[in-house]
């Protein structure tokens, strides 16, 4: 995310701070601020809303200050007035969330999925069988980010204790605090349970070429990517 000067922001509703705390009403939890963090910046990002004024009250360096709004950004803890392609799912009922996961997703890729039904066409491709290729891979998607969110909810001891932010086309899961072994198991999931769906499509289908999807969610258990971050991260 790119933080630029002179841009208005806004601190999202049910998110307060309180000295070295930030308290969020959708995790129903207390946040401590990072150590690495200055409270000060903090506290300053959170009494206005234009980044100039935030870099005018504080005497840190602007790439000191970007790396605090990019930590409260990460934490969907503030939002830029043009991130008209960010939506942020939130709802105590596991159903309503992974309802609008479903259709926010499938909005995004709409236009996509009506360009490649006419690629097929002025390709002479199969396009039944191009359709089904592309529909199985975003059902792999949502299944990725869904196996996330309901093992999350029966570790928490089904507590919707987390809210689902959707970027363009990233979908990110923000939890409460998880020991680190839950942690592990539900940054694993995800993958493991889209590469088990996609095992079973190409195993009925015979469509070899969704191994790149099975190769896709195996990276993603590297520590280059979010989930392999929170897989292989040491003991706090």
């Amino acid at each position: 995310m790119q933080i630029f000067k002179n841009e208005n922001y806004v601190i999202n509703k049910g998110v307060y701070i309180n000295n070295n705390f930030i308290f969020d009403n959708r995790l129903v939890e207390r946040l401590r601020i990072d150590e690495t963090l200055d409270c000060k910046i903090i506290q300053d990002i959170f009494n206005v809303n234009n980044t100039s004024d935030v870099l005018k009250k504080t005497k840190a360096k602007n790439n000191e200050v970007k790396r605090h709004f990019q930590y409260l950004y990460n934490l969907d803890i503030i939002s830029f007035k043009r991130q008209f392609t960010k939506k942020t799912i939130y709802s105590n009922n596991l159903f309503c969330v992974l309802i609008n996961i479903i259709l926010s997703y499938f909005l995004r890729i709409l236009p996509f999925f009506i360009l490649n039904f006419f690629i097929a066409i002025i390709l002479n491709i199969n396009i039944f069988l191009s359709l089904y290729i592309f529909i199985y891979f975003f059902t792999s998607i949502i299944v990725h980010e869904i196996g996330h969110l309901i093992v999350f909810y029966f570790l928490n001891n089904f507590k919707m204790q987390c809210f689902v932010v959707i970027e363009k086309f990233q979908i990110k899961l923000i939890t409460c605090e998880l020991s680190d072994f839950y942690r592990k198991i539900v940054a694993l999931t995800g993958p493991l349970v889209a590469i088990i769906y996609l095992i079973i499509i190409i195993i009925i289908t015979n469509q070899k070429i969704l191994l790149l999807g099975v190769m896709l969610n195996f990276f993603m258990l590297l520590p280059f990517f979010d989930d392999g971050k929170h897989l292989w991260a040491k003991k706090r």
